[in-house]
């Protein structure tokens, strides 16, 4: 596939998560927001891309350019020029394996930020409502007085959309007017 069609589908398919995340956020429900960050997130990674390959393909075509030098343990060890650097970095853009290996870490160590938050969070908010009980000890009373019709409420704006999403067919179904009797 040439080059300027490659970036065009790319370009196209980032338009196509853009309109679809769009479509979910006109949903209006809470539930679609994850998807739609997902969305987006895809397609700016798709732009980023696109743009950073058209980038590189540009700066591989230009023959005069800088010229990098190459350290190693501080000392100068050579030098190369931008139009080979980029074809390097075009390389390694392309090559399958390192894509897998870096999804890999990068999916590793979002997993264990989220351990840390799981372990930290509680911990963290334990001790600040034992702060905040010691300075101010009238702060945990009151939630006895937070009358019922709230907590109906509430679960009411929770449970609902839960139950609608998980209706069944059969379940909408209204009963027989001769049912039960």
């Amino acid at each position: 596939m040439k080059p300027s069609r490659k970036t065009l589908v790319l370009y196209g398919l980032a338009g196509l998560a853009g309109v679809a995340g769009l479509g979910l956020a006109c949903i209006g429900s809470v539930l679609p927001l994850l998807p739609l960050a997902g969305v987006m997130v895809i397609a700016a990674g798709l732009i980023w891309y696109a743009r950073y390959d058209d980038q590189l393909r540009r700066r591989m075509l230009a023959g005069e350019g800088p010229h990098w030098v190459i350290w190693c343990r501080e000392e100068a060890v050579g030098a190369i020029r931008d139009a080979d650097y980029a074809a390097l970095q075009h390389r390694l853009l392309h090559d399958p394996r390192l894509a897998l290996a870096t999804l890999l870490r990068a999916s590793g160590v979002a997993l264990r930020q989220l351990g840390t938050a799981l372990l930290c969070l509680p911990t963290a908010l334990f001790w600040l409502l034992l702060i905040g009980v010691v300075l101010r000890p009238g702060l945990l009373t009151g939630f006895e007085q937070i009358p019922a019709q709230m907590w109906q409420t509430l679960a009411l704006i929770w449970l609902v959309p839960a139950a609608g999403w998980a209706r069944s067919p059969a379940a909408s179904i209204p009963p027989s007017p001769g049912a039960g009797l």
